[in-house]
C-alpha cells in the first residue's frame, strides 16, 4: 500500500475519486461506493479479455467482453462510472479493437457486395466514438490534474487521426471537394497555428485556448455524436464525451443521405480541432514542432 501524501489525503482528490468511481446496485437502489473485491474481479476479467485478443487476434470477442463489463452485463453488482480507470482502459482497447474489426472486414471485401464495406465503416465509426470518449474523459480529469497533459495530447491527436480516416473512407473524391476545403473558419485554429509557428505558447494563454477549443467542439460534437455511436448499445447511453452530465435515455438515429455532406463536413471540422489541439498540447509538453497535419498535405 502506498502511504505518500497524495494517497493518504483525506478526503481524496476529485481525480482520485473519479478514477475509482463505481455504483453498487442493491435491491433496486443505487449507492455510490467502492467494492475492491468486485473491481479486482473485473480487472482480472478485463485482463483475460485483452490477453486473448492479443494472442488470438479476435477483436469481436474482445469488444463483446469489454462492453459487457462497461454495461454491467458481466455477473457483478458494480457498474463502472465513465471516468473509472478501468473504463478508460476499456475505451483504449475498444478504440483499437473496433479499428481492427473494420480493417479485417475490408480485407474480406466481396467485390459483388457492399455489405462488408458498410459494416467496416460502422466499426470505424464506433472506434472514432471511443477515441473521442477517451479524449473527452481525460480532458475532464485534466482540468483537475495537470500531469495528464502528455496523455491528453496523445488522445486528442489519436481522436483526430481516427476521425480523419473515417472521413477519408467515406469520401471517394478526397482530392477534389474535401482537399479544397480550409481546415476551419474558426479563428481559434489560427491562434493555435500562430503559437505553434512562433513557439511562444504562453501559460497565460493556455486556459483561454483550451476553453475556446472546448467551446468549439461542444458546438460541433452534438451534431455528429449520435451518428458516430449508432449501433453500439453501450455508447448510445453515454452523453457527449465532453459533457459528463450522466447517462441519457435510448436514442433513435437515422442517417439521412441528404445530410451526408453536412455530417462529413462536421466530422472534418472536429478532426481538425482535435489534431491541432493535440499538436498544441504536444508542443507544450515536448517543445519543437510536431508533425504536420495531414489535412494540410
Amino acid at each position: 500500500m502506498c502511504f505518500c501524501r497524495r494517497c493518504s489525503a483525506l478526503p481524496p482528490t476529485y481525480v482520485d475519486r473519479a478514477l475509482q468511481g463505481t455504483s453498487t446496485f442493491m435491491y433496486g437502489c443505487t449507492t455510490n461506493g467502492s467494492d475492491d473485491v468486485v473491481v479486482q474481479k473485473l480487472t482480472d476479467y478485463m485482463d483475460v479479455a485483452v490477453s486473448e485478443y492479443l494472442s488470438n487476434g479476435n477483436p469481436e470477442s474482445c469488444c463483446e467482453k469489454l462492453e459487457s463489463i462497461l454495461s454491467q452485463e458481466a455477473p457483478t453488482t458494480v457498474k463502472l462510472q465513465p471516468l473509472h480507470y478501468l473504463s478508460l482502459k476499456a475505451y483504449t482497447v475498444l478504440t483499437s479493437a473496433y479499428k481492427v474489426r473494420g480493417y479485417q472486414l475490408l480485407l474480406a471485401l466481396d467485390p459483388n457486395s457492399n455489405v462488408h464495406q458498410v459494416e467496416s465503416f460502422k466499426m470505424n465509426r464506433i472506434s472514432a466514438a471511443y477515441s473521442l470518449l477517451l479524449a473527452g474523459s481525460t480532458q475532464h480529469l485534466f482540468l483537475s490534474e495537470s500531469s495528464l497533459i502528455a496523455s491528453l495530447a496523445n488522445y486528442w491527436t489519436s481522436a483526430g487521426e481516427t476521425l480523419e480516416g473515417l472521413v477519408r473512407s467515406s469520401v471517394s473524391n478526397s482530392s477534389g471537394e474535401w482537399a479544397s476545403r480550409k481546415l476551419c473558419t474558426c479563428l481559434l485554429l489560427g491562434s493555435f497555428d500562430a503559437n505553434l509557428i512562433s513557439g511562444k505558447a504562453q501559460i497565460a494563454e493556455f486556459e483561454e485556448i483550451s476553453r475556446g477549443f472546448l467551446t468549439c467542439i461542444s458546438v460541433i460534437l452534438p451534431r455528429v455524436w449520435d451518428f458516430l455511436i449508432h449501433g453500439c448499445a453501450y455508447l448510445e447511453i453515454i452523453e457527449q464525451p465532453v459533457a459528463f452530465s450522466g447517462s441519457k435515455g435510448s436514442t433513435s438515429y437515422r442517417y439521412e443521405q441528404e445530410n451526408r455532406s453536412q455530417t462529413m463536413s462536421d466530422l472534418f471540422q472536429l478532426s481538425a480541432h482535435c489534431l491541432i489541439y493535440g499538436r498544441y498540447l504536444s508542443n507544450i509538453c515536448f517543445g519543437g514542432t510536431s508533425a504536420g497535419l495531414s489535412w494540410n498535405s
